[in-house]
């Protein structure tokens, strides 16, 4: 059986303070709309959904566990048909992170020898499996419409980011200063990617990379690490950051470079997963009252809509596309995960 959801923010530590300023950690919150449709889905045998990725269309990609303890990817489509994933040669853990607007996704699996294959799926089913050259695991994290995938890849001095274009030319990269341990992602369609890295006092950095390749480190001034996990077409990203205390916090950058944290009224802990290019961002926070976790959205403007589908105990949600659609997992009692998708 699953494990239930927790605050477990799909994510991992980190620090430091850099450039840019902290305009607020003011909120507006708003309330659910009574227009707000919510649809559940699970795909047949399994005990836990986790939808990861939406498209413009409605489309989804994500993963579930089955009764028999197997991860497999799947597709939704917009129709609500939904698509197992196994790629050939996949034993076990099969995942889908992300889909882009052509209905492509990106994910990946472990083959028996235990080695992580990355993979892309087109919307008619032709699937395609890659690794960087030299590496014991490869993950396809996100892609985006022109078929530009990254990801990470461990080898024997560390974990690396990497970018494979449409044609399979892959291209390895660390920030300066990493130890190595680089995790993309998020990819926009001009080619930037945007992660984290942890540097050699294991202290978390958020960065951007250009196209080109430059790469900009990101960090909430004052806090002790920093994570992006987004960005949209024009640069803007969201992410995560601890304070001195170790409470975590959502913040946006602007392409400009300006940040502003935020946090629901009543949140005892905030992640920010996804944002879209009309600069509205999703994810989930921790009730301060232990009433467990809640979704969000917070539009450009910087009001928060806090949410839950009905007859929910615990919501995550993970992505959000240009209509404000959201999709995500939310538990009931006797029930691991089913997933969600939320219309405003």
């Amino acid at each position: 059986m699953a494990a239930p959801l927790t605050l477990q923010f799909r994510g991992r530590l980190r620090s430091r303070f850099a450039t840019g300023a902290i305009l607020s950690f003011g909120v507006f919150c708003g309330r659910v709309s009574a227009q707000t449709v919510y649809a559940t889905f699970d795909p047949a045998d399994s005990v836990y959904t986790s939808p990861v990725g939406i498209n413009r269309f409605g489309a989804i990609a994500g993963w579930f566990q089955d009764t028999g303890g197997r991860i497999h990817a799947f597709a939704r489509d917009a129709r609500g048909i939904i698509t197992t994933v196994d790629p050939p040669g996949a034993l076990f853990c099969t995942r889908a992170f992300s889909i882009n607007d052509l209905g492509v996704i990106a994910g990946s699996y472990y083959d028996a020898n235990s080695i992580g294959h990355g993979f892309v799926r087109d919307a008619q089913g032709n699937i395609v499996s890659f690794e960087v050259p030299g590496s014991k695991d490869t993950q396809a994290s996100t892609i985006n419409d022109t078929g530009s995938v990254a990801g990470f890849y461990s080898d024997a001095t560390g974990v690396h980011g990497f970018v494979r274009g449409a044609d399979g030319t892959m291209t390895a990269f660390d920030p300066t200063g990493s130890a190595p341990y680089t995790v993309p992602h998020g990819i926009n369609g001009m080619g930037a990617i945007a992660g984290y890295y942890i540097d050699l006092y294991s202290i978390h950095h958020g960065f951007v990379r250009t196209p080109q390749g430059a790469i900009t480190r990101i960090d909430v001034p004052g806090s002790i690490g920093t994570e992006v996990n987004s960005i949209n077409r024009a640069g803007g990203v969201a992410g995560r950051y601890w304070d001195t205390s170790g409470m975590v916090h959502a913040f946006v950058r602007t392409p400009q470079g300006a940040i502003i944290a935020f946090d629901p009224s009543g949140s005892d802990g905030t992640l920010a997963w996804s944002i879209n290019n009309a600069g509205a961002v999703t994810g989930e926070y921790g009730d301060v009252n232990a009433m467990g976790n809640h979704g969000y959205v917070r539009d450009s403007g910087g009001t928060i809509t806090s949410f839950d589908p009905p007859g929910s105990t615990n919501t995550v949600a993970n992505s959000i596309n240009e209509t404000g659609t959201v999709t995500g997992a939310y538990s009931v009692p006797g029930f691991s995960a089913h997933g969600f998708v939320r219309q405003p």
